[in-house]
């Protein structure tokens, strides 16, 4: 049977036909929040204050990050597609090293994907 992963109710966006005519956007608050939500206790479930303290920030990222679901869904069939093409497989900490690469990536505005691959040194007069 499929796992369905449909959001909590007070987590579904609220998409307004009037607002958002293309059913895409966002109104800039929290639907969360907008829906009852509150930040009175928030806590990682079966895990004591005393060890998230004493956590890493990659063990946190790990702790939210869907790792099973990159472990059994997103590699195999990534290494099903390299092996098709005579690439080598991919394991979970390249595949960290991938997505750390595009988030790094990422906090920087302006800067195309491709010139972080560019031979030539960046102009900054461009």
């Amino acid at each position: 049977k499929p796992v369905v992963n449909d959001p909590a109710p007070a987590e579904r966006p609220f998409l307004d036909p009037n607002i958002y005519p293309n059913g895409f956007g966002h109104d800039g608050f929290c639907d969360w929040r907008r829906n009852g939500g509150n930040k009175s206790s928030p806590h990682f479930p079966d895990f004591e204050i005393g060890a998230i303290k004493e956590m890493s920030i990659l063990d946190i990222f790990l702790t939210l990050w869907p790792t099973t679901y990159c472990k059994n869904v997103i590699i195999p069939a990534t290494n099903e597609m390299l092996l098709r093409k005579g690439h080598l497989p991919l394991d979970f900490s390249k595949f960290l090293v991938f997505v750390g690469l595009q988030l790094l990536m990422s906090c920087y505005v302006g800067v195309q994907r491709r010139d972080w691959w560019d031979k030539n040194p960046p102009d900054i007069k461009k």
